[in-house]
């Protein structure tokens, strides 16, 4: 008996020894060297001399050893790691994965299960302690929902669809999508990382990426369809033991009897504000250590004038990035009652503001009601990077930017850039969007260097010329080294004063100087401009360029006022002429002279009544009224 007891007392220390042990011990990764790691560190430790009071209660070493010990030690350290693999495979979701917008009703329950939540708002999710796998989300007519998943990964899913996650860890991002349609962006994974989303008749399997997967079930179709749509980067898609990559720009559909033909995606396939969403959702780069929410503003009619704490962020649909808080939001169409609401944005997530605008036209005139009007603000405020959201061709290169088609981005905004009548600030932004294709698109650097070495051993005047242009331009427009651009063109003018390139290199000389910021350099670059090509049949784009600079960046809007005047008089053909009518009337308002300012945006109105410009002037003359 007492042999017995012994035996017993030696082994239950063994086995609180160990127990202390692997609590000490941090669960590792699920890869052998670790695991290795953990058996080395393990047996070390056991190794290590112990204290008297450990020495008095029992031989651990003879205890482990012991055929009757050894067994249920063994089997407890089994159970012990399966317990901590298990918690490691099927942990709730990571602090950053976690739902950040819902639309409407979405339902929640768990596969199998008789529970299920509702959910109309994020702190509805208070009622679901965790996201575990087997969880399924079903959203209903009327209703979305976007979750984040990790950094960099996150996904939309549209009404009508349901969705449940099979595994969600670290490691793995496993999906089955029964009906309806996902929109997924996913952050760049490692070796032993997945993402798959699986559907009735196929798989999708990404590395990262931006892509759409739809589940059809047509009625003239044999087996249920899933469409495959990628916006960036690659697919793996696989059903029926068929293998097939889809590429960005392309779309396929699949069955069980196999794939469909691979087609080019069409403009309308092209979820782009969907897409803006998700990326500004999960964007990095925020050095300030700012929060930022979303804000989707809609109107009736739509292409309402959208203004967002008196700047101007487009027309209506609309979505913008903005700071955690409260913020003004101002809608204007012309012939409606300008309207505005106050919207509190929270982190992460998307805050909407949808309007109805009220009709104030009676007889073809517009009617004043007395009634306080929000504070509107100046022109000057409104100008920069306006004109983009209007145009057609810019919003069809920002398509051709988010499926990836750099080579088409770069055409159309460098045409826009050149040939569309657009302020100094919208100038340089369509710039910088073009550094960001060539930067896709290759690596220039290389052919930077090589022109340099060809403009050394040139000694003609003429050949240096072309040489420094083309150095200029590419260190300009695809590496964003404006101030080697600087560099090479202030060359070209000292070599080529009055040369074939001299026109083009002024104006782009100021263009590149305003790059660097330096406003009056680029102000003094374009007066010469003017000053030695007085018959330039583009004078009408330097005159409001200078303008622009004076008005919006030095602040001498008394001489601005003055060119945007030669302009207006010069130039009654040019396509700046509603831009500068709108401008000098901002400048007349700086100055005063509220009569003459109310004259210009009469004109102005007068020229484009449905154009850009005209919700602003009709709320302009009300408050100069």
């Amino acid at each position: 008996m007492k042999k017995d007891a012994l035996k017993q007392q030696e082994q239950s220390a063994s086995i609180q020894r160990l127990s202390t042990l692997l609590k000490e011990v941090k669960p590792p990764l699920k890869n052998e060297p670790e695991w290795a790691v953990l058996e080395s560190n393990l047996f070390t430790t056991l190794q290590k001399p112990r204290t008297f009071h450990e020495k008095y209660q029992a031989s651990f070493f003879h205890a482990f050893f012991n055929p009757i010990i050894i067994v249920p030690a063994t089997a407890l350290l089994f159970i012990v790691v399966a317990v901590l693999s298990y918690r490691f495979n099927n942990s709730q979701i990571d602090p950053f994965a976690r739902v950040v917008s819902i639309r409407g009703t979405v339902l929640a329950s768990t596969t199998g299960g008789n529970k299920i939540d509702t959910l109309t708002g994020i702190d509805s999710f208070a009622k679901i302690p965790d996201f575990r796998k087997n969880f399924v989300f079903r959203t209903l007519g009327n209703s979305t929902l976007i979750m984040q998943l990790d950094q960099g990964s996150v996904f939309e899913l549209s009404q009508n669809s349901i969705v449940s996650i099979k595994e969600i860890n670290r490691r793995h991002l496993f999906f089955d999508l029964d009906k309806g349609s996902m929109l997924v962006k996913v952050s760049k994974r490692l070796k032993n990382q997945k993402f798959i989303i699986s559907t009735p008749g196929a798989s999708c399997s990404v590395v990262g990426t931006i892509f759409k997967v739809d589940v059809r079930n047509e009625a003239n179709a044999t087996s249920v369809q899933t469409v495959l749509t990628v916006y960036e980067g690659k697919v793996k898609f696989t059903t029926g033991g068929q293998l097939m990559y889809v590429a960005s720009g392309q779309t396929c559909r699949a069955d069980k009897n196999g794939f469909g033909t691979i087609n080019a995606i069409s403009e309308l396939e092209t979820p782009i504000k969907n897409i803006s969403a998700l990326e500004l959702l999960v964007s990095h780069g925020n050095p300030s250590g700012a929060k930022y929410g979303l804000v989707d503003v809609t109107t009736q009619p739509e292409q309402a004038l959208v203004i967002i704490d008196d700047s101007l962020a487009g027309k209506a649909p609309l979505l913008a990035r903005k700071t955690i808080g409260r913020h003004s939001i101002v809608m204007s169409s012309h012939g409606y009652e300008t309207l505005e609401k106050t919207v509190e944005i929270g982190e992460d997530s998307i805050s909407r503001v949808s309007a109805r605008l009220e009709k104030n036209a009676v007889n073809g005139r517009i009617t004043l009601h007395h009634v306080k009007q929000p504070s509107f603000p100046s022109p000057a405020v409104l100008q920069p990077e306006s004109t983009l959201v209007a145009v057609p061709e810019y919003v069809e290169a920002m398509v051709q930017l988010t499926i990836g088609e750099y080579q088409k981005a770069v055409g159309i905004l460098d045409s826009l850039k050149d040939n569309q009548p657009i302020d100094m600030k919208s100038r340089m932004s369509i710039m910088k969007k073009i550094n960001g294709c060539y930067a896709k698109l290759g690596d220039f650097k290389n052919a930077s260097e090589r022109l340099e070495e060809k403009y050394e051993k040139s000694s003609a005047n003429a050949d240096k010329e072309n040489l420094l242009w083309e150095m200029a331009n590419i260190k300009a427009n695809c590496m964003g080294d404006y101030q080697g651009a600087e560099m090479a063109l202030v060359e070209l003018l000292v070599i080529a004063p009055a040369g074939i390139r001299a026109h083009d290199a002024y104006g782009k000389l100021a263009e590149v100087q305003y790059m660097l910021n330096k406003s009056e350099s680029a102000a003094a670059t374009y007066r010469e401009h003017i000053k030695k090509f007085p018959d330039d049949p583009d004078i009408d784009k330097s005159l409001f360029s200078l303008a622009n600079i004076l008005d919006n960046d030095t602040h001498n809007c008394k001489e601005a006022l003055v060119l945007y005047t030669k302009l207006i008089k010069t130039c009654p053909r040019s396509g700046y002429i509603e831009a500068s009518l709108f401008a000098r009337a901002g400048c007349l308002i700086k100055l005063g002279k509220f009569a003459e300012a109310q004259n210009d945006l009469k004109k102005c109105l007068e020229k484009a009544p449905e154009g850009m410009w005209s919700p602003v002037c009709v709320q302009l003359m009300k408050e100069l009224r």
